[in-house]
């Protein structure tokens, strides 16, 4: 009978509760302001220029990708023209190239139809074609995306294209000027 009394009694003690953790909702993740931004000033032909000086001449590009703290260009190896390696530079540093896989017609005619020397492009102009994207697309939940330079594979004539790039919470759009920064035409999709 102690045994079953004893019993009864450890079982009507309280068992502690254990704290339980509370689960915040995620807030919007803000990234840090860069040092400086490559749609400013001269820090895009600048490390356009570092890359430049890193692969020799000729120095071509099938395309290049420009975020406020990064760029990212594909760039055709002079030594072996048939290859193509892309080039990081984050915040001002230069990671190691990445080889790139072409796909399509890789033929040497096609790939030459398609690079580029950046040279060949008003660097001096993204800042304004920016602004003007800015005024120009009005999309709900509007964030700019990026800033990209290649050919317009579409055009026979394969002219080289500046495009600001924005996201909305709905629709897509971009601003389109060709090389020297004019001709701005807006496209919402």
């Amino acid at each position: 009978m102690s045994v079953a009394l004893l019993l009864v009694v450890a079982c009507n003690r309280e068992i502690p509760v254990q704290k339980q953790s509370v689960v915040t909702p995620p807030s919007p993740f803000e990234r840090p302001k860069p040092a400086f931004s490559y749609y400013e000033g001269t820090h895009a032909a600048d490390a356009i220029a570092q890359v430049r000086a890193k692969v020799g001449e000729p120095f071509r590009v099938l395309n290049i990708h420009i975020n406020e703290d990064m760029i990212r260009m594909q760039v055709q190896d002079p030594k072996k023209p048939e290859n193509v390696d892309q080039y990081t530079i984050d915040e001002g540093k230069m990671r190691d190239p990445a080889p790139v896989r072409l796909f399509g017609d890789t033929d040497p005619s096609t790939l030459e139809a398609n690079v580029f020397d950046p040279a060949d492009v008003d660097l001096t102009k993204i800042a304004s074609l920016i602004r003007e994207g800015d005024e120009k697309i009005q999309l709900e939940g509007r964030e700019m995306s990026s800033l990209s330079i290649e050919r317009n594979m579409f055009d026979e004539k394969r002219p080289i294209m500046i495009d600001v790039n924005y996201r909305g919470t709905r629709k897509n759009g971009f601003l389109r000027a060709d090389r020297r920064g004019g001709h701005s035409e807006v496209t919402i999709h």
